[in-house]
């Protein structure tokens, strides 16, 4: 589905009523003026837990049936399990038909699925209480979630953004480029759960055709979409790290590599610079040191840029000070004030590239940490050098292995 179309009426009816792509009809269970009624305005929302329970004696019944056996009328093993007032009809059939087993048993799922929904931001009221409300969407998602009885697969694209992720996080299982609705509560990082040999499955069937061509363009959006497929090679790699499986991780990390190649111009170099740090992680020398090489010279580029802009702003701060101590000593206030609002502008500027420097350093540490460890200390300290001289002293790097260890250990990589 598309998420924004999900807000047209129209939309709502195809998919209720339509074989889309293969895809039998939705578990929509609305009448045409109740879609209506509900994209042509709307409420506000009082955040609130849902819960949703799991039946799990239909969902063994339906992923041992065999789905010929579906049609007008199921077995009666399998009607006899459904859920107290849910009667057999067309759309338990289509959920039914395409049914898709989860990666774990269903004995180990949740008896029941509990999310707080807490809505979009609508502003505040009168008294200050901040106010919420739900897409269309939003309800289309509850509508299925709450119909689709748990077998039909239900995923939500890693891309979207998290108002659209209706507080589900718990649930994710990442696969691939997306995240599979399981009814099992875990553990879960920023991509949520990795099933490693789900996750590897759908990796594997990728195909990255001239991602790997230097003669290939690509702009900044494709660069970040880059970013995002990277992503679920390095959540992939830290999956077996957790495991000690260190030769699949290694495996995984130089698949992506290989196929989606670092280029001089990328959208985030945080995502490199922690990719050869995995590499470290997992015993990969060459690789590590050869992508930290490659890094460090980008981001020395990028460091000289945004030092020489910090410089220029620094300057004319300080002149703009003369200004306004002259314009302020000759009784000029509306100089003084324009004067003072271009300082203002100029400080905010200064701020933000200041901290563009202080990230590329930080970055920085973490690659020359990678050459420390790998017992190349005369790179290590040509790398601090280097730092000292491009921010005037600044900024510096550690200069020993034990002060390196010591700030990864404050970025919290050693977790």
């Amino acid at each position: 589905m598309n998420l924004s179309l999900l807000n047209t009426d129209w939309y709502i009816k195809q998919l209720r009523d339509r074989t889309t792509h293969e895809s039998l009809p939705l578990a929509i269970d609305l009448t045409d003026e109740e879609i209506d009624d509900m994209t042509s305005r709307l409420e506000l929302h009082q955040p609130s837990e849902i819960t949703l329970p799991v039946p799990k004696d239909l969902l063994k019944s339906a992923y041992e049936a065999d789905p010929n056996t579906f049609g007008e009328t199921a077995d009666t093993s399998i009607i006899n399990q459904l859920p107290p007032g849910v009667e057999y009809s067309e759309m338990v059939y289509n959920q039914l038909a395409m049914a898709t087993p989860y990666s774990m048993p269903v004995d180990s799922l949740d008896n029941e699925v509990s999310f707080f929904l807490e809505g979009r931001s609508a502003g505040t009221d009168r008294q200050g209480n901040e106010r919420f409300y739900l897409q269309t969407q939003d309800k289309m998602v509850l509508e299925l979630l709450q119909n689709n009885l748990w077998l039909r697969p239900i995923y939500f694209a890693n891309t979207v953004s998290r108002d659209g992720l209706l507080g589900l996080d718990d649930y994710f299982q990442f696969e691939g480029k997306a995240f599979r609705i399981v009814p099992k509560a875990r553990e879960t990082g920023p991509f949520g759960y990795v099933d490693t040999e789900v996750h590897a499955d759908r990796l594997s069937q990728f195909k990255f055709t001239l991602w790997d061509s230097p003669d290939v363009y690509f702009d900044e959006n494709i660069r970040r979409m880059l970013g995002n497929y990277r992503y679920g090679f390095t959540q992939l790699a830290d999956a077996f790290m957790d495991q000690g499986d260190l030769e699949s991780a290694a495996y995984w990390l130089k698949y992506g590599e290989d196929n989606i190649p670092f280029r001089e111009i990328e959208h985030d170099w945080t995502v490199a610079t922690l990719y050869a740090y995995r590499y470290m992680k997992v015993n990969e020398v060459e690789r590590a040191n050869q992508l930290a090489y490659f890094i460090s010279e980008r981001l020395r580029y990028y460091l000289k840029y945004d030092m020489e802009k910090l410089n220029s702003l620094e300057d004319r701060i300080s002149s703009l000070d003369e200004e306004i101590q002259m314009a302020r000593a000759r009784a000029r206030t509306d100089d003084a004030r324009n004067l003072q609002a271009q300082r203002e502008r100029l400080i905010s500027q200064r701020e933000s590239v200041i901290e563009d420097v202080s990230f590329a350093v930080s970055r920085l540490s973490i690659l020359q940490n990678i050459f420390f460890e790998h017992d190349d200390e005369e790179t290590a300290e040509l790398l601090r050098l280097d730092v000292q001289f491009i921010t005037d002293g600044r900024l510096g790097l550690p200069d020993s292995i034990e002060a390196s260890r010591e700030r990864i250990e404050m970025f919290g990589l050693n977790n």
